[in-house]
Formats: C-alpha cells, sequence, structure tokens
C-alpha cells in the first residue's frame, strides 16, 4: 500500500515516544526519589511528543490532500483565497481531536473522515473517537497542570502509542482509498 508522506514523517516522529517510555525501563530497578522523579518526566515527555507527533501527522496530510485537490486553482485569486482560509485554519488546528478533525476535513475536503475510524478492536468511530480525545485531555493535563495522578503508567502509554500508530494507519488508509484515489 502507498502511504503519504505525512504518514511516513509519523513513523519518524512516534520513535521519539517509544524511545523515551522504553527509557523507562532504566530507572526502574534503581531506587531513590531521583528515580522516580526521571521516570516520569520520560512518561510525561513521551505522552506530549505522542500527541504531538499525531497533530503533525493531521497538519501534514491535510497539507498534502489539500496540495492534491486544489492543485488546479493554484496561482488564480480563487486559489490564493482558498489556500489563506486553509492556512489559517490550520494556524488555530492545535490539539486536533475528533471534532476539530471532522470540521477541517469536512470544510476543505468535504468528507468526514472520523466517521471512517474503525478497526479490528475498534470497531465504532465513537469509541476511537472517544480514546483519541481522552488522550489529548491527558496531554493537556500533564502539559498545563501536571500532578502525579494524571501521568498514566507505562503500559498505558504503551496502549497509547499502540492506539495512535493504528488511529494514524487507518486514516492514512482511507486517505489514500477515499480522498487520493491513489
Amino acid at each position: 500500500m502507498n502511504h503519504t508522506k505525512a504518514w511516513k514523517n509519523f513513523q519518524s516522529s512516534i520513535e521519539n515516544s517509544t524511545v523515551l517510555i522504553q527509557r523507562c525501563n532504566e530507572y526502574k530497578t534503581e531506587k531513590g526519589s531521583t528515580c522516580v522523579q526521571t521516570q516520569e518526566i520520560l512518561k510525561r515527555s513521551s505522552i506530549i511528543l505522542l500527541m504531538t507527533s499525531w497533530e503533525t501527522y493531521i497538519e501534514d496530510v491535510c497539507s498534502e490532500i489539500f496540495n492534491n485537490q486544489y492543485q488546479v486553482l493554484h496561482g488564480s485569486s480563487i486559489g490564493l483565497y482558498v489556500r489563506r482560509k486553509f492556512e489559517d485554519q490550520l494556524k488555530k488546528f492545535h490539539n486536533p481531536n475528533s471534532a476539530k478533525v471532522a470540521q477541517l476535513f469536512t470544510e476543505f475536503f468535504n468528507f468526514d473522515i472520523t466517521t471512517e475510524w474503525y478497526w479490528n478492536s475498534y470497531n465504532e468511530p465513537n469509541q476511537v473517537k472517544k480514546k483519541l480525545n481522552q488522550w489529548l485531555e491527558k496531554r493537556g493535563k500533564i502539559a498545563h497542570r501536571s500532578s502525579p495522578d494524571d501521568v498514566p503508567s507505562k503500559p498505558d502509554i504503551e496502549k497509547g502509542i499502540r492506539f495512535i500508530r493504528e488511529l494514524v494507519d487507518k486514516t492514512d488508509e482511507i486517505i489514500q482509498n477515499k480522498i487520493l484515489n491513489i
């Protein structure tokens, strides 16, 4: 299967999150508050990088689709107007929860991609939307007003990494089949 450039870039960026969470094992056997604190820092950083990878993927893949679908308007007045509108939307596009993704795809590509978000253990799009939104909430708490209770366990973070990987894989597959028709 072909993949978007955004998918390929995501594969590189998600590795940062994976490496950080794996590094937690290095501090597991040692005792002391410094080791526990280091584990917490690595877990928090892993979640922030995980969700940043998701945000970057969505921004990049939307730009890729936009350039593909609106290339016929390139250089025209209407093309410049639509591009400015699109770029303004991306500037405001922080923490891409399911509603924001649905709105962006619907507005510019006439397709709510979130209705197609289901696979294996997630057989209902609302499950996927809820899970994505929960991870974005966790990221927000960790980044802005974090307490030790806000940081998920290492196994939960590993599940989150797997979930975001699967979501990006599914999103890219939908884009290839329904939007870009590659």
